[in-house]
């Protein structure tokens, strides 16, 4: 009996253990994970500053300075309704996958997911500058801007609307 005791006891203990290990793994993949995300995030923020410090100092080539603030507004304008909207995404795409979770969904809808949330990481890292090339056509050069950055959101918009149908349509 004793013997038998032990050994449910020495099986339990290293199964606890094994439990444990795998729990550990798992965090400390998690943990790189994580890492390598904010390295990546640390990345695209300096390609960003770099491209910002380049509009500035093409800006400041312009000789009106009337455009150069309309310029300069449009520019801040530009990157405030990109980021407002990703982060807009981004609090959707995490109450779409809550909502995918609790109905048990299938993979697909849950790969459709992580790649909407890889394309809305995508976009919070794009910058949108005008071509200050040729003073004549800069409001050539700002609607393309502005056209580009509404197709791109609209995109986005149309591929989280489709994650929504899905949804909807799974538990019939």
């Amino acid at each position: 009996m004793k013997t038998f005791l032990s050994s449910i006891f020495l099986f339990t203990f290293l199964f606890s253990q094994s439990t444990i290990f795998a729990q550990n793994s798992t965090s400390s993949g998690r943990i790189q994970r994580r890492e390598e995300i904010q390295d990546r995030i640390q990345t695209r923020q300096e390609n960003i500053e770099a491209a910002r410090e380049q509009f500035r100092t093409r800006l400041e080539n312009l000789k009106d300075a009337k455009k150069q603030k309309i310029i300069e507004n449009l520019d801040k304008s530009y990157v405030n309704i990109n980021a407002r909207w990703t982060t807009h995404f981004k609090n959707a795409l995490d109450r779409l996958s809550k909502i995918a979770d609790k109905l048990n969904a299938s993979s697909e809808i849950k790969n459709q997911i992580s790649a909407v949330q890889a394309a809305v990481d995508t976009q919070a890292a794009k910058t949108y500058t005008l071509d200050l090339t040729d003073e004549t056509k800069l409001g050539e050069a700002a609607r393309a801007v502005h056209q580009q950055l509404r197709s791109d959101l609209e995109t986005l918009r149309d591929q989280i609307q489709n994650i929504r149908e899905s949804l909807r349509n799974y538990g019939d």
